[in-house]
């Protein structure tokens, strides 16, 4: 006797409420902020390590001042990025876990808090690693940040490498799901501004 498969399981879930279009929405905002304070955080240390060289090898202090404050600036703008990322992160989780009860055949909100488990792996690494090396730095008064500061951004690439391997497949799905869920809301969308019922609230 054969087994008729379920629509759920065989057809690609399409949402059809706005808080459904707008949760994936906000995944992907979230996504962005992450990227660019990550890049902005490391490269603002890589920037002050710059300037620790051009004062200690190259006797460029006016040049090593310059390098401190634009790191400096960078690793402040950095962090408030990724604060920013972190409340998108808790806020779509708190959704996440309504979405699933009321719209229990969407995918998006159970893969994104598998995803999400990974991320609070990598965020606890990140913040010990910064904690760690702020310390040991201040401890020294700063005379070994030139070891300390390097020592943190070695762990913490090596935290992130971890994290970005163990969550590969999971985010992937995210990414995946959220991207298709994008773009069906922008057909769905203009279905709706043309006088459809394609999208409700």
């Amino acid at each position: 006797m054969s087994v008729i498969p379920s629509p759920e399981r065989t057809t690609p879930y399409i949402p059809q409420y706005r808080v459904e279009l707008r949760f994936a929405g906000k995944i992907a905002a979230a996504r962005t902020a992450d990227r660019v304070g990550y890049l902005v955080f490391y490269g603002g240390i890589l920037v002050a390590i710059g300037g620790l060289i051009m004062e200690v090898a190259l006797q460029l202090p006016l040049e090593a001042l310059v390098a401190y404050i634009v790191g400096g600036l960078a690793v402040i703008s950095g962090v408030t990025l990724l604060m920013t990322s972190l409340a998108l992160h808790i806020i779509a989780s708190i959704q996440a876990f309504s979405i699933r009860r009321s719209f229990p055949h969407n995918p998006l909100p159970a893969k994104y808090l598998h995803a999400e488990f990974v991320r609070w792996i990598h965020r606890a690494d990140l913040v010990l690693t910064v904690v760690a090396t702020t310390i040991a730095t201040f401890a020294s008064l700063g005379l070994a940040a030139g070891i300390t500061i390097p020592s943190g951004l070695g762990l913490g690439f090596i935290g992130w490498v971890v994290a970005e391997i163990w969550g590969f497949g999971a985010n992937r799905a995210v990414n995946k799901e959220v991207a298709r869920q994008r773009r069906l809301a922008k057909v769905l969308l203009e279905k709706s501004r043309r006088g459809g019922t394609a999208v409700r609230r």
